[in-house]
């Protein structure tokens, strides 16, 4: 009777498992347990989203765990709400019309292996009320390609927490954009503007020149409400002061603002033109309002040994031309010291052109926080000094001291007091505000950090490097740089966004099997699952049969 109370139980614990989903969490860094942002993310859908995952079909080790990260994510999305559905698709296998998944940007990634070549898709496209929102699983680190969907494991949980936010979203925050200085043109927009479109809805603050004053309208300052950010990339013509009030008491209001200037500036394209250019100043009438807020653009040029190549013609061989790729001192590299929010998940370095340094000057209860820096490695260079490309022959890396890194990109948040208090203005305006605890600014010391390269007439994405290639090749140059990821994270960070819902980003080691030792180790392992049951069995049955004898003899 007592066998028979067990096998029941047991059958009614294996039919309740079929309607119980239960999962337990034993990894070390509880990388799948839900913070509780996350799991109120994941209530947000009413209708039902279905997740379409093209990675599937033959693939190599560091593939299938990447894959089969990817799964323990939409399985846990669908536990939590079961409106989050899911499909694995193989693109080849199920004859897809892949023109047609490459308009939505699913390409097939060619994976050499030892044997053949395989194609992958590592996509999923998040569906949601009419709206597509497609992301790449595969981060887009300049190493080789196995060694990318290893270290990409770790990002699944915010890239696709992060899809997930920008399909269910029914209104995209609203950005303006200052035109009236003459920042940058659309075509050196656009590849900033393709990155961030998914996630903000972009307006030129076309007003003061509509109106025919020139400047912005200190009457109609906007709510953050209705505009949750202002970008000056690139000013040419001074701020005025109407211009100044407007931006500061937005700024007071809890709005946020985002410079890309310089103070001392050169063009690359001329260079290119000619033998020599010489750096300019460049005065945008911004040194008071920005020193009001504890910040100053020196006048300097910086020159970094830790810097992006250019690509130039160093002679002919057999009459073809020769082409060799040099280190340019101006064009600094920094690297994301994954200090802040803002700073996660940027595989690639980010580049600056003709930069110049930040200087802090602290204000009592503001917060400064220095997002991207040189080198320690740097020179600084006074303005109306020649430029040419023989400074790369007489570059000496001994001349370049270890100093204090310049910083580059600047947040100031906390307690931001008004450029314009206790000044006459401030009491001629309506509702005028002394300081703010919301507003944010953020100043990087260089217009080109947002602005994209224009190859053959047609617009870069932003980070890719048109100088970094050979002039004689039809092929686009490929994004290589983190600029656009890094503006993106900033606007969202700036208008409040959770950009990592409690996930550590950090790569982790995963043991991926090694196809040649296995190989090499078939037969020696095939014979030992052969034997090592044997001899257990046998062991076993003599330890029975003389336990038996033993006693019932």
């Amino acid at each position: 009777m007592k066998n028979w109370i067990i096998a029941i139980g047991i059958l009614i614990l294996i039919a309740l498992s079929q309607w119980v989903e239960t999962r337990w969490d034993f990894t070390e860094n509880q990388r799948f347990t839900l913070t509780e942002s996350a799991k109120e993310l994941l209530q947000t859908p009413e209708m039902p989203l279905h997740i379409n995952f093209y990675l599937d079909g033959e693939m190599t080790g560091s593939f299938r765990a990447l894959r089969n990260e990817v799964l323990q994510w939409v399985k846990l999305f669908h536990q939590e709400n079961k409106s989050i559905e899911y499909s694995i698709i193989n693109p080849v296998a199920e004859g897809l019309n892949l023109d047609s998944l490459a308009n939505l940007g699913i390409q097939g990634l060619a994976v050499p292996t030892e044997s053949k070549i395989l194609r992958i898709f590592p996509y999923a496209s998040f569906n949601y009320n009419g709206k597509t929102h497609v992301i790449s699983v595969l981060n887009n680190r300049k190493i080789p390609v196995n060694d990318r969907a290893e270290q990409s494991i770790a990002e699944i949980p915010n890239k696709f927490f992060k899809a997930l936010k920008n399909v269910v979203q029914t209104q995209k925050p609203k950005i303006g954009l200052m035109v009236h200085h003459d920042e940058l043109l659309p075509q050196y927009l656009d590849g900033f503007l393709m990155a961030a479109s998914p996630y903000f809805q972009f307006e030129p603050l076309t007003t003061p020149i509509t109106s025919g004053t020139g400047e912005l309208d200190i009457q109609k300052i906007p709510e953050p409400d209705s505009l949750a950010a202002i970008i000056s990339a690139k000013p040419i013509k001074p701020f005025s002061d109407n211009d100044k009030i407007y931006l500061d008491q937005y700024l007071m209001k809890g709005g946020n603002l985002m410079f890309l200037t310089e103070n001392v500036d050169a063009e690359m394209d001329s260079l290119f033109r000619s033998d020599n250019i010489v750096s300019f100043p460049r005065d945008n009438n911004l040194d008071d309002l920005l020193f009001a807020y504890g910040l100053r653009i020196a006048p300097s040029l910086i020159k970094d040994l830790q810097a992006a190549y250019v690509t130039l013609a160093i002679g002919n061989v057999e009459q073809n031309t020769a082409y060799e790729q040099f280190p340019w001192v101006y064009f600094p590299l920094a690297i994301s010291p994954k200090n802040h929010q803002i700073n996660q998940n940027l595989n690639n370095p980010l580049k600056f052109e003709f930069a110049n340094p930040i200087e802090i000057l602290p204000r009592e209860s503001t917060h400064y926080q220095i997002l991207l820096s040189t080198s320690p490695y740097t020179q600084l260079q006074k303005p109306l000094s020649y430029i040419n490309f023989s400074e790369i022959d007489r570059t000496i890396p001994e001349n370049y001291l270890e100093g204090t890194p310049f910083p580059l990109a600047v947040l100031v948040s906390g307690e931001i007091g008004s450029a314009y208090a206790g000044r006459i203005v401030s009491q001629q305006l309506n509702n005028f505000k002394s300081k703010t605890q919301q507003g944010k600014l953020l100043l990087i010391s260089d217009g080109d950090f947002i602005k994209n390269h224009v190859f053959r007439g047609t617009p870069l994405p932003l980070g890719a490097d048109k100088y970094s290639l050979r002039p004689d090749l039809k092929s686009a140059p490929n994004v290589i740089y983190d600029n656009a990821n890094f503006l993106i994270n900033a606007l969202q960070y700036m208008l409040g966004e959770n950009l990592n819902f409690g996930f550590d980003t950090d790569s982790e080691s995963y043991k991926i099997l090694n196809k040649s030792l296995v190989q090499n180790a078939k037969n020696e392992w095939r014979w030992l699952s052969v034997f090592i049951p044997s001899i257990f069995l046998s062991l076993l049955f003599f330890i029975i049969y003389f336990y038996r004898k033993k006693k019932f003899s």
